[in-house]
């Protein structure tokens, strides 16, 4: 198995999803809208920083994580 096929935020993410009386906790709602906020501040880091070195290269995208 490749080490790099799933993140420990989507493994977190995927139990999460699995317990539903996780899901409904506000405060664990909260947390994970925090990760999600801080993933796209690194993207926009990481974009910038890439831009400078390497012009021509294309944007990262991080996909933010959603728990329905």
């Amino acid at each position: 198995k490749n080490i790099l096929s799933e993140t420990v935020l989507e493994k977190l993410f995927k139990w999460i999803y699995r317990n539903p009386a996780l899901k409904k906790n506000k405060e664990i709602q909260s947390k994970l809208e925090d990760i999600n906020n801080d993933l796209q501040e690194l993207e926009k880091s990481l974009n910038s920083e890439l831009k400078t070195h390497y012009p021509g290269s294309k944007p990262i995208k991080i996909k933010p994580f959603k728990i329905k």
